[in-house]
């Protein structure tokens, strides 16, 4: 029972074009930077913490456009 709001809300924020567009988008530049983090730090061999760095870049600038464009549906 307590699942039911994150559903409902997970539903409305892939029902929409826009939505749904954006969860890819930020999904496949996450993947996006990560590779080509690795790719550059192959040989050094990168911390953990600067690869966490990297992969929260993409979602900490398009998660708020993800969060304003729902609340503009409702």
């Amino acid at each position: 029972m307590p699942l039911t709001l994150p559903r409902v809300e997970l539903r409305k924020q892939v029902g929409t074009r826009a939505g749904r567009g954006l969860l890819i988008a930020i999904g496949m530049l996450t993947a996006l930077a990560l590779g080509l983090f690795m790719w550059v730090a192959r040989n050094d061999g990168a911390p953990l913490s600067a690869a966490l760095a990297v992969t929260t870049t993409p979602q900490g600038l398009l998660l708020p456009v993800l969060g304003i464009i729902t609340a503009c549906n409702e």
